[in-house]
């Protein structure tokens, strides 16, 4: 009986210690998937919040971007409106070059033609 009982304590004191080793290991697994869990909710916040931050750079640099552009077609209009003022003032001025030299033409032949008569008429 002696035997009998020593022998149940010893299957209870095995059986116990399976069941805390069990528990326990439970309970490492537990904390083990809790602190995953954790840390993906984490990792998963940062990646987000990395994320919105990298949009919001990609944003502002895109409208920076698109601020340069446009102060660039700004000055290669102003260029080209100021390369137009100027083509058209050297036209203008070449017009009235012509107008000037056909004007002192006329009025070379003019006095040419007077000094001719003249010439003429005190030979005659």
């Amino acid at each position: 009986m002696l035997k009998y009982k020593t022998d149940l304590e010893n299957r209870y004191k095995s059986d116990l210690e399976n069941e805390i080793r069990r528990l326990k290991d439970f309970e490492v697994s537990r904390i083990r998937m809790e602190e995953a869990a954790r840390y993906r909710d984490k990792m998963e916040a940062f990646r987000s919040e990395m994320e919105t931050m990298h949009l919001e750079k990609v944003k502002e640099l895109k409208g920076r971007e698109e601020s340069a552009m446009d102060r660039i077609r700004n000055k290669e209009r102003d260029v080209e409106k100021v390369s137009y003022g100027h083509r058209q003032k050297v036209l203008k001025d070449e017009e009235v070059m012509r107008f000037r030299e056909n004007d002192i033409k006329k009025t070379v032949e003019m006095e040419l033609l007077l000094v001719k008569n003249e010439k003429d008429r005190m030979t005659k």
